[in-house]
């Protein structure tokens, strides 16, 4: 069972235990910085992509944005012509009207997945894995007792945690960022146009639902920004040559925050 107390709390239980999770104090954010700048030097170091490579690496492919302009353009220009068509048109049968609105929304995941491949590469950046463990820091920061004393004495003891209590902090920090800005996913997707005829024509409770939630995942990477955190500038040796390839699987994480997908739901 989980209780949202207010925008700063999240209430939970665990095994019949209370606990709870707070949003991260600026003393927290101080503090993951000095985890985030660890995490960024060991990922370079075990074959992490810099942002400098993944661009060199899809230039190589001509996947880049100058290479997919476009094919982006092109596509860009499609929905423009169907919201003009979805919003002027005096739709006899709302059927027609639906499918339009359903054209749009595949053609705006047409023009997402032309990043897929950016999408992936960020996935394996030394940032990316930085990130998570800034986050992962601030879940264990965050978690208290329901008489407010922290869980864990130490970070490490956090990271080894394989408790469903330590899964669950990270789960519910995630949540309690995700509710407390999802005024803004909601703004932003209400204001698309297939969005909008489709609630006002009845159809929106399913299609539009998955569109409200696509985004969530990109909270954390928004906070950082919010707060200006600066990252370690990308230095490496400048005759090492780009790597092409993926760095070796690691030990599965807890929930994290992830740069965005091409998923239409970003969290369950």
């Amino acid at each position: 069972m989980t209780k949202k107390a207010d925008d700063n709390t999240r209430k939970f239980k665990v095994d019949g235990k209370s606990y709870k999770v707070i949003r991260p104090t600026n003393k927290i954010r101080r503090d993951s910085e000095a985890v985030y700048a660890r995490a960024y030097r060991k990922a370079i170091q075990d074959g992490f992509f810099l942002d400098a490579e993944i661009e060199e690496v899809l230039r190589n492919r001509n996947m880049d944005n100058k290479s997919m302009r476009d094919k982006k353009n092109n596509i860009t220009g499609q929905i423009k012509t169907l919201e003009m068509q979805l919003k002027n048109e005096d739709f006899k049968d709302k059927d027609n009207g639906r499918q339009l609105a359903l054209d749009i929304i595949d053609l705006r995941t047409s023009l997402d997945e032309l990043d897929s491949a950016r999408v992936e590469l960020n996935n394996q950046s030394a940032a990316t894995h930085a990130e998570n463990q800034r986050f992962s820091y601030f879940a264990y920061a965050c978690c208290l007792s329901g008489k407010g004393v922290k869980m864990w004495d130490r970070f490490e003891e956090f990271e080894e945690d394989e408790s469903p209590l330590s899964y669950r902090a990270a789960t519910e920090l995630l949540l309690l960022l995700y509710e407390t800005n999802k005024e803004v996913f909601d703004a932003d997707s209400d204001t698309r146009v297939e969005n909008i005829w489709l609630i006002e024509n009845g159809y929106g409770d399913d299609t539009v639902l998955a569109s409200l939630m696509e985004g969530a995942s990109d909270l954390l990477e928004d906070e950082s920004d919010a707060e200006d955190l600066e990252k370690p500038k990308d230095e490496k040796p400048k005759d090492e040559k780009p790597k092409d390839e993926k760095p070796k699987d690691e030990k599965p994480k807890k929930p994290a925050a992830k740069k965005k997908t091409n998923k239409k739901v970003a969290v369950k």
